[in-house]
């Protein structure tokens, strides 16, 4: 996807996917980073920048995620003045379910700050839930160069990064549209080591909805915040996903259905390959099949009774029209074999009237 610095741009191009400013207003010291935020995060900044720099540089060979663990590769990544720049605002442009385009703003300094990416783990018949999710906590950027060997180009590139803190799934097996349940998530301890890290805005979707779980309660009773940045004091137990803020949205959880999410299209259909339909039948069982695990069971009781009534009313008219043209042939026998006779009704009417006229 193709990024901009200012909002003229956003407006003009379409294939625009996300916005964050030039400034450079706001900079921060890596030793400052270090220091307000514990294990190390400018190390984990480095590990996550440094395949971004040597893909940006074609430097090969690619690193496994083995490799960027063990190896000290990630010393060669360098910013400019030891410094990051922070931002406050971003914006995500996104192709909604009937193709067009919309936009969510993330504010670091509101509760709008919550975001979306695809589950890489995710396939249709293995599952698991097909999104991650995420609170913003800094929106940055950097000028970084890398001194690594196998590098000539030492000119400091601009990267786009988000420090985020992860959601983690909450009684995953039993949310969802079969359940009637919205997905639950809730905050990994801060000290795990997967509770933070850093996202490229360009694997965003979109920003989303969290509802905190008010009947269970605050996740600590604690007045004292362990992590200033992170806010624990306010955290709650668990937390909902509303699927149902807006229709976009709603489509993105009925995978595979919208034009627009053409990411949902790359992975094959939206049911496993063995539940496909082959014929009509299957895919109207499918579809039933689908109704069923939303709609309640007097909706569905209802339709059946519906459908079978314009059944019977369908047959009535068939039968009536029978009745009818079986009458009309009894009256006039001669009017509907006029046309294909060879000896019948027409000539003997034309005969009658040329004997009239003489």
């Amino acid at each position: 996807m193709e990024r901009v610095d200012n909002d003229s741009a956003s407006q003009a191009e379409p294939s625009v996917h996300h916005v964050i400013g030039k400034t450079e207003n706001l900079p921060l010291h890596l030793g400052q980073f270090v220091a307000n935020n514990k294990g190390d995060p400018a190390v984990q900044l480095k590990r996550y920048l440094l395949p971004r720099v040597r893909s940006s540089l074609s430097i090969l060979p690619e690193l496994t995620d083995g490799e960027l663990e063990s190896s000290d590769l990630w010393q060669s990544v360098h910013m400019k003045h030891e410094r990051i720049y922070k931002h406050n605002i971003m914006r995500i442009r996104y192709t909604t379910y009937d193709v067009r385009r919309g936009e969510d703003v993330v504010h670091i300094n509101t509760r709008k700050r919550n975001i979306m990416v695809l589950n890489p783990l995710f396939t249709v018949d293995n599952g698991q839930h097909p999104f991650w999710y995420a609170r913003v906590l800094g929106i940055y950027h950097a000028n970084v160069f890398y001194l690594g060997e196998g590098n000539t180009d030492y000119q400091p590139r601009r990267f786009e990064l988000l420090w985020v803190r992860w959601y983690s799934s909450v009684d995953e097996g039993i949310s969802g549209w079969k359940h009637r349940r919205l997905d639950c998530v809730s905050f990994p301890r801060l000290l795990d080591r997967d509770s933070f890290g850093f996202l490229d805005p360009a694997d965003v979707l979109r920003s989303c909805h969290v509802i905190p779980r008010f009947s269970a309660g605050k996740a600590s009773e604690d007045v004292r915040s362990l992590s200033p940045l992170a806010q624990d004091l306010r955290d709650w137990k668990s937390y909902y996903i509303n699927r149902f803020v807006d229709r976009d949205m709603v489509m993105r959880y009925h995978w595979g259905l919208s034009v627009g999410h053409v990411y949902s299209h790359s992975q094959g259909s939206r049911l496993p390959p063995e539940e496909n339909a082959s014929d009509e039948e299957d895919e109207a069982s499918a579809i039933v099949a689908d109704l069923s695990d939303v709609l309640p069971a007097s909706a569905l009781r209802l339709a059946d009774m519906l459908a079978s009534l314009e059944n019977m009313e369908d047959s009535e008219e068939i039968n009536e029209e029978e009745e009818g043209f079986e009458d009309d042939w009894e009256d006039d026998p001669g009017s509907e074999g006029d046309d294909i006779s060879e000896d019948g009704g027409v000539e003997d009417d034309w005969d009658s009237g040329d004997e009239a006229l003489t």
